[in-house]
């Protein structure tokens, strides 16, 4: 299917991305920060679920994710989505779901199966909204990771 979005164009695998997106949704991570993530994203970035929708993907299917930063009243989410297509021309208008900045990109041959670029979520934040205690621990393991030696 082809899909026309601003200035951008995809030729997207609907159904192949609807199957696949429905197996990552099912066996998706089961930590507190992504509990967090699926809890969250609808409330979060309303317009993110029909975004996506568009390329046959669910929001709490993303293939990559981490909480990249947080403060009292917020934690930062990183979430990165395959889709199966390709993409037929790049805009130069910026892409968004809400407040929300979608970054498209080709990946090629990341999967044998065919053509894939990514969507990747930039400036998605919400509250901490689970029952547990918010563990900051991540964050301070990557700090330490990070200082020089």
């Amino acid at each position: 299917m082809i899909l026309k979005i601003a200035d951008w164009i995809f030729d997207v695998d609907l159904e192949r991305n609807a199957a696949y997106s429905d197996r990552e949704a099912a066996e998706h991570c089961d930590c507190d920060h992504c509990r967090n993530f699926y809890l969250g994203v609808d409330a979060a970035c309303p317009e993110l679920r029909c975004f996506l929708g568009q390329f046959g993907i669910h929001p709490e299917a993303p293939d990559r994710m981490s909480p990249i930063g947080y403060s009292a009243q917020r934690i930062d989410y990183d979430p990165m989505y395959y889709v199966f297509g390709r993409i037929i021309r790049y805009g130069n208008s910026t892409l968004s779901a809400g407040d929300v900045e979608i970054i498209p990109a080709s990946c090629d041959a990341l999967f044998e199966e065919g053509t894939v670029f990514s969507l990747s979520v930039a400036g998605l934040s919400m509250p901490w909204l689970l029952d547990v205690p918010f563990d900051s621990s991540i964050f301070q393991q990557n700090e330490e990771t990070d200082l020089p030696q």
